[in-house]
């Protein structure tokens, strides 16, 4: 294996873990936002069926990408990107190379067909 493989390997990886954070919060992001927000306090004070009432009355149900949209100026986000392109990073590599040994495998497995006719006349 060349250097120019291993750079290769990284660079999809790369590309692609730098993709997967944001589809994974596109197609199965959902969130549920309260519109006006309350106080915790005067929220906490009503009785449980008050508190359900006030939600059913102010819950607004975000998509995919709304949630994607109102998340991206948050710090948390920010974390969770960087864990999940990590993983998808490592697991991607190791795909990338794991295909590239085995087709390095399989081609010196099975020599191209020019050279064994190449044989075969100097024999």
């Amino acid at each position: 294996m060349t250097k120019g493989f291993y750079l290769r390997a990284a660079t999809v990886s790369a590309l692609v873990a730098f993709l997967v954070p944001f589809l994974y919060t596109v197609l199965f992001g959902y969130s549920v936002v309260y519109d006006p927000p309350i106080d915790p306090a005067a929220f906490y004070a009503q009785t449980y069926e008050e508190q359900q009432k006030w939600m059913a009355a102010h819950s607004k149900t975000l998509n995919g990408f709304q949630t994607l949209l109102t998340r991206l100026g948050e710090k948390r986000f920010w974390g969770e990107y960087a864990e999940l392109f990590g993983m998808s990073f490592f697991m991607l590599l190791v795909a990338c190379l794991g295909f590239g040994f085995w087709e390095r495998r399989v081609s010196r497995s099975n020599p191209p067909l020019n050279r064994t006719r190449q044989k075969r006349r100097a024999g």
